[in-house]
């Protein structure tokens, strides 16, 4: 069961579709009949201090090599946002604050059916740390099992929330996990990568590798309402438990048997419901949209 933690942070889940063009933002579009397979990128961004909502902050999804823009919102008074249509490819997404909070990047790439991206920001009157103190679970976990993550940092006696990505070993190389907003990694695909903790921007890394997994997969996914923002506290059901959804949405069963599945959720009076199948080694991801 994913919980929040003191490492309650902002995240992203970014959600593949096929769709023509670009929502949310400027950027090129596709020639007439091409099609190009984009994400939905999704979350909640908080106070690094505070772990409150950074309210009516601006998001932008910046080309990584162009710097241009790809995509950009602004977050609603509770820090949730939502990007659509924002195609594969690697990012450097930006969060804007200046008055209170300044301004993070972050690196990420979009490469899977749902990626997270967890973000916190400083105040502009606490200086940024220059160290993160990391705690991370033994380097070798199996496809479809969960790991642990913990960090910390200080600024003039505050404890400072750290947010999570996963990063290949090398660059283009294989996303080999996604982690949550309170740290719990989750293993999908075979192979080394680097998660990393950052705080502004600081960085401290850790390397994980997955292996496979000969006997089962798992289920990884994430609940958004109507207008995809990611709910906290919903109820996740299927026949392999009943779990709730972590502060960003986010809800996995590991260690799942081979087979169909159906995931419902329920949150507020809404409802939703989505398919899954598991096989051996593998870790589908599913979005349950509210209605």
């Amino acid at each position: 069961m994913i919980r929040p933690t003191l490492l309650t942070i902002f995240s992203l889940a970014i959600v593949l579709s096929i769709a023509p063009g670009c929502g949310g933002g400027s950027g090129d579009t596709p020639s007439p009949g091409l099609t190009t397979i984009t994400g939905m990128i999704s979350g909640i961004i908080r106070d690094s201090v505070t772990k409150q909502p950074v309210a009516f902050a601006q998001v932008s999804v910046l080309d990584a090599s162009s710097r241009g823009t790809i995509a950009q919102v602004m977050a609603d008074a509770v820090g949730r946002f939502s990007l659509t249509n924002v195609p594969q490819g690697d990012y450097k997404v930006r969060f804007e604050k200046p008055a209170s909070h300044g301004i993070v990047d972050v690196i990420a790439q979009v490469k899977d059916k749902i990626k997270n991206l967890s973000v916190t920001m400083i105040p502009a009157a606490v200086t940024p740390p220059t160290n993160i103190d990391l705690v991370f679970p033994p380097p070798g976990i199996k496809v479809g099992q969960t790991a642990q993550f913990g960090g910390s940092a200080t600024s003039g006696g505050q404890i400072l929330t750290v947010f999570w990505t996963v990063q290949p070993a090398v660059a283009g190389g294989t996303i080999i996990g996604t982690i949550s907003a309170d740290g719990l990694f989750v293993a999908t695909t075979p192979g080394v990568g680097i998660v990393q903790a950052q705080i502004g921007q600081t960085t401290a890394t850790a390397q994980i590798t997955v292996k496979d997994n000969a006997t089962v997969g798992g289920i990884f996914g994430i609940v958004t309402d109507s207008n995809n923002a990611p709910v906290a506290g919903a109820t996740v059901r299927c026949s392999a438990g009943t779990i709730t959804t972590s502060d960003d949405g986010l809800f996995v069963f590991p260690s799942v048997a081979a087979g169909s599945y159906t995931i419902t959720a329920q949150s507020a009076g809404a409802t939703g419901s989505a398919a899954a199948e598991v096989s051996v080694n593998s870790v589908p991801t599913v979005n349950v949209q509210l209605r």
